[in-house]
């Protein structure tokens, strides 16, 4: 089977800006090969580390913010193409997106877990 290009980016949840730390809440993965590019969210079901490091964390409205992300690439029939947009309109809330970063998979939410097991949870 051929492997498929795709690329990743980790979502951190960021309380206090000038302060540099972060949490590593969520990944989102998004196919970069062929004529779809298929993407896939999920963010973390265990919010105690955010809780950690901010006691006032409106996990809720971080919660939201996964279910509107993976409503949107519903809406586009898993299209990613104005994914990262939406993620962009979200960093005032205290939110950061990592660089995007290549891989190689043979399947996209197989990939999704790993990277959550490897970076999040």
């Amino acid at each position: 089977m051929d492997k498929l290009q795709c690329e990743f980016s980790i979502v951190r949840y960021v309380p206090h800006p000038l302060r540099g730390e972060f949490i590593n809440i969520g990944i989102v993965i998004r196919q970069r090969s062929g004529p779809v590019h298929p993407a896939f969210v999920a963010f973390t079901r265990d919010w105690s580390r955010v809780l950690a490091l901010d006691p006032h964390a409106d996990v809720e409205m971080l919660q939201s913010i996964e279910e509107d992300l993976r409503a949107r690439i519903a809406v586009e029939k898993g299209s990613a193409d104005h994914l990262m947009e939406v993620l962009e309109e979200t960093l005032s809330l205290g939110l950061q997106v990592s660089k995007p970063q290549a891989a190689l998979t043979e399947d996209l939410k197989m990939e999704l877990d790993r990277l959550l097991s490897m970076y999040v949870i």
